[in-house]
């Protein structure tokens, strides 16, 4: 199991780890084969269902057809009432334009009296991008100053010295853990051998 995170976390060091890797690769393929087909099947039923919704609505747009085009045919009939609605949408347009041309004035100073929020936002932009860099610049520069302060550290002989301790009582710990074991393994023994 440590194999397998160990190799799905970083590139394959031996062909026998990328062989590890394609087998599972492909037992993870054959197991959502079926979960494919099922996915296959629900698509083409979907699909059906779409063709039938389409020929409903084709029929629907048929029938629609058919009502416009009595529609039209009154409409036809009614052509002497439409200069009376051709004159107030004239009316209209004349009101929607001055309006338009209003609401236009209106946008025009709005987006002049933004200019100053724009460039401020600019600015800021430009300020934040300013302090990544520096902050960036600053942080490479501490680890590089970090790595000089203990490659300096790792040569000063006290801990040099501290270093070689530390794994002498490492040592002697491990050898007091095994000798616990070995006397608990003795005990264990003795007490089922009378």
């Amino acid at each position: 199991m440590d194999r397998k995170i160990c190799a799905a976390t970083s590139p394959p060091s031996t062909s026998l780890d990328l062989e590890s890797q394609l087998v599972d690769q492909a037992i993870d393929n054959v197991l959502s084969l079926p979960q494919v087909v099922s996915e296959v099947a629900l698509m083409q039923k979907a699909h059906n269902d779409e063709i039938e919704k389409q020929r409903d609505l084709l029929q629907q747009t048929k029938d629609k057809l058919d009502r416009e085009r009595q529609h039209l045919q009154d409409l036809t009939q009614e052509l002497a009432s439409v200069g009376r609605r051709k004159c107030l949408t004239e009316d209209e347009v004349a009101q929607k334009t001055s309006s338009c041309e209003k609401l236009l004035k209106e946008t025009d100073d709005l987006v002049f009296r933004n200019q100053p929020l724009m460039k401020e936002v600019e600015y800021q932009r430009e300020s934040v991008t300013k302090q990544k860099s520096m902050y960036k610049d600053y942080v490479n520069k501490m680890q590089k100053h970090k790595s000089v302060v203990e490659k300096l550290e790792s040569s000063y002989s006290i801990n040099c010295r501290l270093q070689e301790q530390h794994t002498k009582v490492q040592g002697l710990e491990e050898q007091k853990k095994q000798a616990q074991v070995k006397s608990t393994r003795s005990r264990a023994h003795s007490t089922r051998c009378p």
